[in-house]
């Protein structure tokens, strides 16, 4: 695992680039003020990406597992989750593979024999089978890639439960057992891929790596009230005198993340 170095100030930069590509959600006019404008903004997706971003980048290696570990059962992150996972910068893996212009995944992590592709999720904003199978295909573009094969996750993290988080119509198609990753899991396994990216983007010399990816992809989900809790958690139990000065600076992160889900209605504190 050999990325360029990028440091977690350089979020900053890229939501200031985003910005720059999409004016519309600073245009000032009659009716909406700055105070109103900002004021959406703290209610918009990617400003919360890149807040997570930062913060995963820059967390202990402990809390990452415990978040990571929340997608899935506990005797799957039992087996599967280490202790060695690192954060990787989505440009990073950009020019690692060379470009890939089909998807930009909100989170990206790899360990020596696992790797991770987040999709967050908050309000109205819905999943789709498009984005389930684009993660698919990043996975199976960087198995290709770099001629490594490890175990592929796709982590999907939303503001209520996995199916109301879902396209109507597909709704219907994929949760027939209401079991939500089982069903999505099926499904997936179930029908073919091989049509599900754009024509206008040829990839069908990675089908063969697609296709083994699909076969042994574990996809996970939780929502941000269960990671509020666990952050509350890890900042309860810094709640201590005689703090060590990288303990004083990771509670200084968990308080500051916790404010924004709060303020956000994505965390409730309970008790």
């Amino acid at each position: 695992m050999t990325y360029s170095q990028t440091t977690w100030t350089e979020q900053i930069y890229r939501y200031a680039e985003h910005l720059y590509w999409t004016p519309q959600e600073l245009k000032k006019s009659n009716e909406n003020t700055y105070p109103e404008i900002f004021h959406k903004l703290r209610k918009r997706e990617v400003p919360l990406n890149i807040i997570f971003n930062i913060f995963m980048d820059v967390v202990s290696t402990k809390i990452k597992n415990r978040i990571i570990n929340c997608f899935f059962d506990l005797e799957i992150s039992q087996v599967a989750i280490e202790d060695n996972i690192e954060f990787i910068d989505s440009l990073n893996l950009y020019e690692k593979l060379c470009g890939f212009e089909f998807i930009q995944p909100d989170m990206v992590f790899e360990s020596e024999t696992s790797r991770f592709l987040v999709e967050l999720k908050i309000q109205s904003s819905k999943l789709s089978l498009q984005q389930v199978y684009k993660y698919l295909f990043l996975h199976g573009l960087w198995q290709y890639k770099t001629e490594t094969r490890k175990t592929s996750y796709i982590l999907l993290l939303t503001e209520t439960n996995l199916d109301k988080q879902w396209e109507a119509e597909e709704r219907k198609l994929i949760f027939t057992n209401k079991k939500h990753i089982e069903d999505l899991s099926s499904y997936i396994s179930k029908n073919d891929f091989s049509n599900q990216i754009s024509k206008s983007v040829s990839l069908t010399h990675i089908h063969n790596d697609v296709k083994q990816v699909i076969n042994e992809v574990r996809i996970g989900w939780s929502n941000w009230q269960s990671v509020g809790e666990i952050l509350n958690q890890e900042f309860n139990s810094l709640n201590k005198t005689n703090l060590s000065d990288g303990e004083e600076v990771i509670k200084r992160l968990l308080d500051g993340f916790l404010i924004e889900l709060s303020r956000r209605q994505l965390w409730k504190f309970n008790g």
